[in-house]
């Protein structure tokens, strides 16, 4: 009966180990817990821990064993800090019905886990295990990476010590399961609201509500895209109509005269905006780029106009010296 309890609870750490992340205090208690196991068969009151630092014994050296050596680190390649280390070895059984040989190392720089089957000659690598700071985060040196498991999504889901703020980054049940989805929700005056924009450092900004993206500004004042500074690209297409209506019949091709009035009584061409309505409000590009056109346009049709006068005036001189000759 106390074989099977020792066996019992050793085996009960692997699957807790493998899930990567694990609170300090489970961590520590369930140690203690697997050195009150392996102490009934070492002197009452402690365990003896071996002094083996320059030896890195292979996974087959272990069978029905719980043990702890003094190992110096570069011994058994393990990350961290300083020179020496305690290694926690758990070898519950001599085949493959007992599970594989599991280890922990402790030292300096954290807390480390390698396993491998009874009876090879290699460890897998080391990988550390992610502990809580002192105030309660976590920190973690390199990705994360969340493999699903059936039933639950593979995302990450945080919410404030009060539950009354929670975020979601990842994929839901339900939702399209070919997006990342960035969203949360609120809790303000006991009434739950989406949230409403979602922030990345000061200076990126997605409003979650129409779709809206700002960079250098969370106002978007209904754009879909606002930028507050300079944008360099090397192509710009936009959709917008065009000004082909000016070569259409029927349309009204102002006088000079007209023109030249405009322009004394307003400083601008018809139809162009002013400089205070560009400064308040800014410039279109599609619009501009028609308007522009338009006022290219109707001076081509203006160059056409005066070319058949020139034409008219010039066969009106021919005529008369025509005339002057025949007639002297």
């Amino acid at each position: 009966m106390e074989h099977a309890q020792r066996l019992a609870g050793p085996s009960r750490l692997p699957a807790l180990l493998t899930a990567g992340l694990l609170p300090q205090t489970v961590l520590l208690s369930l140690v203690l817990m697997l050195l009150s196991f392996g102490s009934r068969g070492q002197v009452a009151g402690h365990l003896h821990i071996q002094d083996t630092r320059s030896i890195n014994e292979a996974p087959s050296a272990f069978n029905h064993v719980f043990r702890v050596d003094f190992k110096e680190r570069s011994t058994v390649g393990v990350p961290g800090e300083n020179i020496f280390s305690s290694n926690l070895t758990i070898a519950p059984w001599s085949d493959y019905s007992g599970g594989r040989i599991h280890q922990l190392n402790f030292n300096d720089g954290g807390i480390f886990y390698r396993s491998s089957s009874f009876d090879r000659l290699s460890w897998q690598d080391w990988r550390s295990l992610a502990l809580t700071n002192p105030d309660g985060s976590l920190s973690l040196k390199g990705g994360l990476h969340l493999v699903e498991a059936p039933g639950v999504p593979d995302n990450v889901i945080g919410s404030n010590q009060e539950g009354l703020h929670h975020s979601l980054i990842g994929t839901y049940p339900g939702w399209d399961r070919g997006a990342v989805f960035i969203a949360g929700y609120n809790k303000f005056n006991s009434t739950w609201a989406h949230t409403e924009r979602v922030r990345l450092g000061q200076k990126f900004t997605v409003n979650l509500a129409d779709g809206s993206l700002g960079i250098g500004t969370d106002n978007t004042a209904g754009f879909a895209l606002s930028v507050n500074g300079k944008v360099r690209a090397s192509e710009v297409k936009v959709y917008t109509g065009w000004a082909d209506f000016v070569f259409e019949p029927g349309y009204r091709l102002r006088p000079l005269r007209e023109v030249e009035a405009h322009i004394k009584e307003h400083g601008r061409l018809p139809e162009v905006p002013s400089a205070q309505e560009v400064a308040a409000e800014g410039v279109d590009l599609g619009q501009t780029n028609v308007l522009l056109l338009q006022k290219i346009e109707e001076l081509t049709l203006y160059q056409i106009e005066l070319l058949k006068r020139l034409e008219a005036l010039e066969r009106e001189q021919s005529c008369r010296k025509e005339q002057a000759i025949t007639h002297p």
